[in-house]
C-alpha cells in the first residue's frame, strides 16, 4: 500500500484510523506510516513535496508551514482543515496524475517560481511558446533540464526527480 491508497482508505472514516477528526492527527498518522520504512516505494513525495508546493501556490504563501499547518491556517479549525484536506488532495491528485509532458514542464516552472528561480522559470516559459514537441523544442528543453541536473548546487531545492523524469521522456520521444 502506498500513501495515496492509505489516504483514500482513511477518507471515508478518518476517526477509525486517527482517533479524532483532526488535521494534526492525520498528519501524525501519515508521518508515522511514512517513517516506518522510508526505503519502501511509498510515493510520499506526492504529499510531502508536490501537494505542499501546490498548497503554497494556491494560497500564495511563502513561509515554511507544513501542509497541515497551511490548512489549519486557512480553515481555522482542525475539523474543517481535515475535511478540506481530503477535498483538496483529491483535486490536486487528479491534476497531478493527468499531466502530460507539457503539464509536467509547467509544474516544474511553478516549482521553480515558488523557489524564486525566476530566470530559469522564464527561460522554460519562453521555450514553451512552441506549440509542438518538435526537435528544436526538445533540444532546448533537454539543454535546460540537463543544466539543472549538472548545477545541483545552484538549484538545491529544485524537484530533481521531475527533471529526471522529463529528460527520460524527452529521450524516449526523440533521438538526437
Amino acid at each position: 500500500m502506498n500513501i495515496i491508497e492509505l489516504i483514500n482508505l482513511i477518507k471515508p472514516r478518518p476517526e477509525l484510523f486517527i482517533g479524532e477528526h483532526d488535521i494534526f492527527c492525520l498528519e501524525a498518522f501519515l508521518n508515522g506510516w511514512y517513517y516506518r520504512n522510508q526505503e519502501e516505494e511509498v510515493k510520499a513525495n506526492i504529499l510531502y513535496k508536490d501537494f505542499y508546493y501546490w498548497l503554497r501556490k494556491k494560497y500564495h504563501l511563502r513561509d515554511s508551514r507544513g501542509w497541515a499547518d497551511i490548512l489549519f491556517y486557512k480553515f481555522k479549525t482542525k475539523e474543517k482543515a481535515l475535511d478540506a484536506f481530503f477535498e483538496l488532495f483529491d483535486t490536486f491528485y487528479q491534476e497531478h496524475i493527468s499531466r502530460d509532458f507539457f503539464g509536467k514542464v509547467k509544474w516544474l516552472i511553478i516549482t521553480l517560481e515558488d523557489e524564486n528561480y525566476n530566470n530559469l522559470a522564464h527561460l522554460l516559459k519562453e521555450d514553451l511558446k512552441y506549440t509542438t514537441l518538435g526537435t528544436e523544442l526538445c533540444m532546448k528543453l533537454r539543454f535546460r533540464l540537463t543544466t539543472i541536473l549538472q548545477e545541483k548546487d545552484t538549484y538545491p531545492r529544485v524537484y530533481f526527480s521531475l527533471v529526471e523524469e522529463l529528460l527520460k521522456e524527452l529521450n524516449e520521444k526523440v533521438t538526437f
